[in-house]
């Protein structure tokens, strides 16, 4: 029986390292999770159902391909991310973008201290699609889709569909803007929080300590 239980806990911490692809940057730190939503504690989801929340903005020069569209709409320029039963935002292309301003964000939901904590389920993935993170007019850090698909080579360039996670871990962002250079960005379930999550790099290292104590545990009952 004791081994046993030794063999789940393995299992288990195996099964947790395993549930997340981790990826650090020069400032935030991203991570890909399974899901249509955020899973992080305090984490709040706006809606697109009502139209743009409070601190979103479209930059259009057409509604064709920028704005807000209906579940299922599969045209050309927008593609509902797989899954999603919601209204979505695609931002468009070329100079076209929707950008995000945290501190409007922040006091509409009413969170009490700066967010640092962003996630958004991002739809068909294209390596063209771009989120950038200003602090004012100045970029603090750029993703990719190419960066997401480099990430997990599970992923489908234009079909696949993943919820990305982005830690600020205190780097000072103001604001968040979605771009593509060709077809759309699109995009869902935009969540936010105020987190003191543990760095990524520290959870892996904290379950490969959980491993090693579990394999001394199993050599120690087997003998």
């Amino acid at each position: 029986m004791r081994l046993r239980n030794v063999s789940l806990v393995i299992l288990f911490v195996l099964c947790f390292l395993g549930a997340a692809v981790v990826a650090a940057g020069d400032t935030i730190i991203v991570t890909l999770s399974s899901g249509m939503t955020s899973t992080v504690p305090g984490a709040q989801t706006v809606s697109f159902n009502n139209g743009l929340p409070s601190g979103f903005t479209k930059h259009c020069t057409t509604s064709s391909d920028c704005g807000i569209f209906p579940s299922s709409t599969d045209t050309n320029d927008a593609n509902d991310p797989t899954g999603n039963t919601n209204d979505f935002i695609a931002s468009g292309t070329g100079q076209e973008s929707i950008s995000i301003k945290l501190a409007t964000v922040q006091k509409s939901l009413g969170i009490t201290t700066p967010i640092n904590y962003f996630g958004l389920y991002w739809g068909s993935v294209d390596s063209y699609n771009t989120l950038d993170f200003y602090d004012g007019s100045t970029l603090v850090d750029s993703f990719t889709g190419q960066d997401l698909l480099d990430m997990d080579p599970s992923l489908i360039a234009g079909t696949s569909s993943i919820f990305v996670n982005f830690f600020m871990d205190g780097t000072p962002v103001t604001k968040i803007t979605l771009t593509s250079s060709s077809e759309n960005f699109e995009s869902v379930n935009e969540a936010f929080a105020e987190t003191d999550v543990p760095e990524p790099a520290s959870l892996a290292l904290f379950g490969l300590g959980l491993i090693g104590l579990a394999l001394l545990l199993r050599r120690r009952l087997a003998s």
